[in-house]
């Protein structure tokens, strides 16, 4: 058993037309090509000048820090599930999401233009007539069913387009009405209180002339009262 293994450690393989010994560490092509292109590297170093040192540091950056291993989450509800590929979305935000394009939706084939040879259901059961017969008849029926499907799809198409325009017009003249008994309201209140506001400058006005007129009643009685009486006289002539 260990010299077949041996053997089988050391066998040689054929890799782009080239023998090349096996590496007995290598365990499969993606590990044997990883290595060629580390070779590859250094070979492009080295023809650049660089010394071991700096081909190490470059090697070490080429081939990056080892991966943390990720933790397996098992989703046991749609919750987890969504929560599952919000977070791999967001991981990283300017990663452009690929939206695939809808499917074209299936469409038979256009029926010949001209039919050279015209067969009935009567060909024998046995004969390849028959066969031919029977695909172009399943063709056809397919084409049919295909255009009955669309027709009522499009009449109801129409049904559904002329029930929102209905909807959409009927919600036009409620909005319209709500409208104008808005507007009707908000002209009420204005009038209101524009009324209300002469009816205040009007009793304003008396209040303000009714002031003035006891203002000269009292200044008319002051003056009089302040009037110095006559001293008495005699006219000459006088009887």
């Amino acid at each position: 058993d260990e010299r077949v293994k041996k053997k089988r450690k050391r066998k040689l393989v054929l890799i782009n037309n080239n023998c090349c010994i096996m590496n007995p560490e290598i365990r499969n092509e993606v590990e044997l090509k990883k290595q060629r292109r580390e070779e590859q590297r250094i070979d492009e170093l080295k023809k650049a000048g660089k010394s071991k040192e700096e081909i190490e540091e470059a090697l070490s950056k080429y081939k990056g820090k080892e991966k943390e291993k990720k933790e397996v989450i098992v989703c046991h509800t749609v919750q987890d599930e969504q929560k599952r590929k919000l977070d791999r979305l967001m991981s990283n935000p300017n990663k452009e999401v690929y939206i695939p394009q809808q499917r074209k939706e299936w469409k038979p084939r256009d029926p010949a233009e001209f039919v050279r040879h015209v067969m009935g259901s009567s060909a024998g059961a046995g004969s390849g007539e028959f066969h031919v017969y029977r695909n172009i008849r399943k063709r056809e029926l397919k084409r049919q069913e295909y255009m009955e499907k669309k027709t009522m799809k499009e009449e109801l198409d129409e049904e559904f387009q002329a029930k929102m325009e209905a909807n959409k017009e009927k919600a036009e003249d409620s909005t319209n009405k709500k409208r104008a008994k808005r507007q009707r309201r908000k002209q009420k209140k204005a009038m209101a209180k524009k009324s209300k506001k002469s009816e205040d400058q009007q009793e304003k006005e008396q209040a303000d002339s009714d002031e003035e007129k006891s203002d000269q009643e009292s200044e008319e009685e002051e003056e009089e009262n302040n009037k110095e009486p006559e001293e008495p006289h005699f006219i000459i002539g006088g009887k």
